[in-house]
C-alpha cells in the first residue's frame, strides 16, 4: 500500500463481478484499440485500451468491460464507465498482476451495458478473438 493510501485509510480491493444478462445483438461488439489489423496483441503490456463503439441511445447509463481468456487464467481488471450516447466508451484496463497474458493465449472482450430504467444489464455481442504474441 502506498504512503498516501495508508495515511488516508484507503485500501485497494479486487473482486470478481458476476453479471446475469441477455445478449442484445443490436449493441456493437467491443474491441481492443491496441490490436494489430490481424487481431494480435503483445505479451508484456501492462494495460490495454478496450472500447465499446458509440451508439445513440438514452436507455443506458453505464458500461462494464474486461478482457479474459476462456478459462480465465489471464484477464484484465473489470471497469464500469459512464455511458454517453453517441460516443465511444473506452478506457485503459490493467492486467490483473497474477493473471498475465502469455504467448499463444486467445482472449475476448466482454461488455455489458446497464439500463437504469429497467434495472437490468445487457451484454454486447462478444468481441473478435485476440491472440497474444511475443513482443
Amino acid at each position: 500500500m502506498s504512503q498516501d493510501n495508508q495515511s488516508s485509510g484507503l485500501q485497494e480491493k479486487r473482486f470478481v463481478v458476476t453479471v446475469s444478462a441477455e445478449v442484445d445483438s443490436q449493441l456493437p461488439a467491443p474491441y481492443a484499440k491496441d490490436a494489430t489489423s490481424d487481431n494480435k496483441l503483445k505479451v508484456g503490456q501492462e494495460a490495454f485500451t478496450l472500447v465499446l463503439p458509440g451508439l445513440e441511445s438514452d436507455r443506458y447509463g453505464h458500461v462494464l468491460m474486461h478482457m479474459q481468456t476462456e478459462n480465465l487464467s489471464s484477464q484484465t481488471e473489470a471497469k464500469i464507465k459512464k455511458f454517453i450516447s453517441g460516443k465511444d466508451t473506452g478506457a485503459s484496463f490493467e492486467i490483473i498482476p497474477n493473471k498475465p497474458f502469455k504467448e499463444g493465449d486467445v482472449a475476448t472482450i466482454t461488455a455489458a451495458v446497464y439500463a437504469p430504467s429497467l434495472d437490468r444489464w445487457f451484454f454486447a455481442p462478444e468481441s473478435l478473438k485476440y491472440t497474444f504474441e511475443a513482443p
